[in-house]
């Protein structure tokens, strides 16, 4: 054989080792069938996690109206047929920033049913642990921003009052009314 044949199967077969070893290759190239994609293999234990988390992660880059349209979406599609994968969604999407107090209440209460009714597998189980946390915590961060506005709203007001009895005692000093 020539060196350059030699050459050029050398690079063939390390290219094709570093695909192979990086995952880059499709089996079902090679095979010529259509072999079931990871990610279409049924779930033993349930939903799979990471698929429930990339859908989550896809949703939040949404714009924000097809949000809101898709949230509606999905929980009339809850309504009609209860999937793990929808409520996990539904729970993504309450955590939105357009989101209301009374929506992120709710996807507490689907966590909760979930993990009490469902008995899920440890994953899922954590991430509505996790989910939940995150949920209350915006519950409680909603609860403190609106508490500080109150107080805002009554110190501008207090302020206010201060600064009109300024303007009074300097109108009553440049017309030359005694102070009481």
């Amino acid at each position: 054989m020539s060196r350059t044949k030699i050459q050029t199967m050398t690079a063939v077969l390390v290219l094709g080792s570093c695909l192979i070893l990086s995952g880059c290759s499709d089996l079902r190239r090679w095979t010529g069938k259509d072999l079931p994609a990871e990610n279409d293999l049924p779930a033993e234990n349930g939903p799979d996690v990471g698929k429930i988390l990339l859908e989550c992660r896809s949703m939040t880059d949404l714009p924000q109206k097809e949000q809101e349209q898709l949230f509606h979406q999905l929980r009339t599609d809850f309504e009609w047929q209860e999937t793990p994968e929808t409520r996990f969604a539904l729970v993504c999407l309450a955590l939105r920033p357009q989101g209301t107090t009374q929506d992120r209440i709710w996807a507490r209460k689907l966590l909760w049913d979930y993990v009490l009714q469902e008995n899920p597998p440890e994953e899922l189980a954590a991430l509505a642990g996790l989910l939940e946390n995150l949920i209350d915590q915006r519950l409680l961060t909603e609860q403190q921003l609106a508490a500080e506005r109150r107080r805002a709203e009554t110190l501008a007001g207090k302020l206010k009052a201060l600064e009109d009895i300024e303007r009074i005692i300097r109108q009553r000093e440049e017309g030359g009314f005694p102070a009481p």
